[in-house]
């Protein structure tokens, strides 16, 4: 358990992190891997990590929309409001709110956020 003042999801308690791998066959590994995947979650986009949404990640996010059953334009490539709100919503179901949101600067995204969704949906990098 890691406690830090504020620390807990929307600042609500001082937990952390409170992980527990005592059970699992390689418990360190597995350590690990919760670990990133609470950054993941519950950390936030860094400027520096932030990238433009240019014609090929346009393509690519909207090919992963539409085999989500997410209704994209016909306009593949062109990062469009109706893919900006597609994406929203689909950012919501992957619980990726505290990354990328549709009150924020739309037309990036964070590459932390890209790299998951390109390993987790078997996406092809374009670029």
């Amino acid at each position: 358990m890691v406690v830090k003042t504020g620390g807990g999801y929307g600042g609500d308690t001082d937990r952390y992190l409170d992980l527990r791998v005592d059970d699992h066959q390689d418990p360190v590994n597995k350590l690990s891997r919760l670990v990133e995947m609470h950054h993941l979650f519950f950390g936030s986009a860094v400027a520096s990590d932030m990238i433009t949404i240019d014609e090929q990640i346009a393509t690519e996010l909207q090919f992963l929309l539409k085999g989500q059953g997410y209704d994209v334009v016909d306009a593949i490539g062109v990062w469009n409001e109706a893919s900006k709100q597609a994406f929203w919503s689909f950012v919501g179901k992957e619980n990726l709110e505290e990354r990328w949101s549709i009150d924020g600067n739309t037309d990036s995204i964070d590459l932390v956020v890209l790299e998951y969704l390109r390993q987790k949906f078997n996406l092809k990098n374009l670029n």
